[in-house]
């Protein structure tokens, strides 16, 4: 089974677009493009957060109408770019998106593998966090069933990555969560957003990935303190191969052009 992490598309109306520079549409277009000439294509997209840049309804529209020519299920939380209200509305009766109780954690199994989507959302606030009642939703999620495998993903990454104001918004209680994670040892993988940077470490023992945005690159810059940049980079999407007994990150780059050697 293939599943294609998006992330961090800041889906834009041509006017805004105009505005910031950023034709973030046109990204996830070329995006959608690449995930079509895939073989095999993949059977799921995890969307982890920062799906619009300012929370409003026609851009969701877009982003909807952007992915319709894949086709595919889709299980979506929100990043802080992200309004829930305006998210409820725009997928209503929508499968992959969260209803119940006031975050959009959601819950889906496919091909053996359970994912677990967690609501690190603040509204107002850039950064995130997780509160005694989602870290509970969690718990609960896992202990429901403890010996199938799991792939928790998030939006906002609860681990450093050494660039220094993106780890000002990362995910507060990393505390609360560590434990929960280590504790359930059936979960094989973190997946995270909101860096714009592919990212691959290690949390509560498990591996952790973030992965990187189709749209525009946060600058790679490790100096303490160091200013923020934002740029567009050759894009990339991460691909995540469930073997059944294990999962395999794979990084696609969505400009790459291949021909037959040999």
């Amino acid at each position: 089974m293939l599943i294609a992490q998006i992330t961090d598309t800041h889906v834009t109306t041509p006017e805004v677009a105009v505005e910031t520079g950023v034709d973030a549409i046109g990204a996830l277009r070329r995006c959608v493009e690449h995930l079509s000439s895939l073989s095999p294509r993949p059977d799921l997209l995890l969307v982890t957060g920062d799906l619009v840049d300012r929370g409003d309804l026609d851009s969701y529209r877009l982003f909807q109408k952007a992915l319709a020519p894949l086709g595919l299920p889709m299980l979506a939380i929100p990043g802080n770019h992200d309004s829930r209200e305006v998210m409820r509305d725009a997928f209503v009766g929508h499968a992959g998106i969260g209803t119940d109780g006031p975050f959009l954690n959601i819950a889906g199994e496919t091909g053996g593998l359970r994912l677990i989507g967690l609501d690190t959302t603040i509204p107002g606030r850039i950064e995130g966090v997780l509160c005694e009642d989602r870290l509970a939703w969690l718990d609960a999620r896992l202990s429901e069933a403890p010996q199938q495998p799991a792939l928790v993903f998030m939006h906002h990454p609860p681990f450093e990555t050494g660039l220094t104001r993106m780890d000002g918004w990362r995910c507060g209680n990393p505390e609360g969560l560590a434990p929960i994670l280590a504790r359930h040892r059936q979960v094989v993988h973190l997946l995270c957003g909101h860096v714009h940077r592919a990212v691959d470490t290690t949390f509560a023992g498990i591996p952790a990935s973030i992965g990187p945005s189709p749209s525009h690159a946060v600058g790679f810059n490790l100096e303490p303190g160091a200013e923020l940049v934002v740029g567009i980079e050759p894009p990339m999407i991460r691909l995540l191969y469930w073997t059944g007994s294990r999962l395999i990150s794979h990084l696609s780059p969505i400009d790459g052009v291949q021909r037959r050697v040999g």
